[in-house]
């Protein structure tokens, strides 16, 4: 027999949880977590695999995270079913951890509510970003190009006292690689910097090298100068170009801020 659920029972675990309603909650009401690692199985391969450790779960409300640490049962969260409460008891295994994330990174929340226009426009922005990402991160590499910084002319000072300090910030689109950077020449509008670098090529037909010149602060974010692009599809393996960049504020192609000089 099972134990009753009333006020005296306030130390149920998932155990005895189990004894008066074994039924865990379904994908479809918000559950589907397992007390166990995750296993899959591909019977064709003969292959096995265990993802051992913690389970992370993102959660923007911080009264259920609040919920999950509190070890004792009371009045004020009698109207949550019981079988929802295993939860506590993977945080305290160590199968689950909790992690709290803003509202506005809550990329699943076009899934399963009504949101704003901008707000669901900036999650499809977001999610292609992670997709252009993740199939960056997949394929196999195809080539390296070298990349040679020689100077800069003529830059926008940035500074309100004293003269800027460029540097350059290089990267490939769909890489989740940190960018390269040349030395910073300090007080100088018209830099020299002659700096190679290599960047491993995964896909030439839609990766563009990402060029920003910024200016260097002691305190605080680095200013933007400008910045540009230059698509590998353009370029012939094993010839050597020579481009001269005109920085613009971005990419898009219609913002009038692009036709000042930078």
């Amino acid at each position: 027999m099972g134990k009753s659920i009333g006020d005296a029972s306030k130390n149920l675990d998932l155990y005895e949880l189990e004894e008066v309603e074994p039924t865990l909650p379904s994908p479809s009401e918000g559950g589907g977590l397992v007390p166990h690692p995750v296993v899959a199985e591909d019977s064709s391969l003969g292959v096995t695999a265990h993802i051992d450790g913690a389970v992370t779960v993102h959660c923007d409300n911080t009264a259920a995270l609040d919920f999950v640490k509190d070890p004792k049962f009371h009045g004020k969260a009698k109207h949550i079913g019981l079988r929802y409460h295993f939860i506590r008891t993977l945080v305290a295994q160590g199968e689950v951890t909790m992690k709290h994330i803003p509202t506005g990174r809550m990329v699943v929340d076009p899934l399963t509510k009504p949101i704003a226009r901008d707000s669901n426009v900036r999650f499809q922005a977001g999610t292609m970003r992670v997709t252009e990402k993740l199939r960056g991160a997949q394929k196999k590499p195809v080539g390296i190009l070298h990349v040679k910084i020689v100077q800069a002319c003529n830059l926008l000072n940035k500074d309100f006292l004293g003269t800027s300090d460029p540097y350059v910030k290089l990267g490939l689109s769909g890489e989740r690689l940190p960018s390269k950077k040349t030395f910073i020449k300090m007080n100088n509008l018209n830099s020299e910097w002659h700096e190679v670098f290599k960047f491993t090529v995964k896909d030439p037909q839609s990766q563009v090298l990402e060029v920003h010149v910024n200016d260097w602060e002691k305190v605080g974010p680095h200013d933007i100068m400008g910045r540009q692009i230059v698509l590998l599809r353009l370029l012939i393996p094993h010839e050597m170009y020579e481009f001269t960049l005109n920085l613009v504020k971005n990419t898009n192609p219609n913002d009038l801020h692009n036709k000042k000089p930078r």
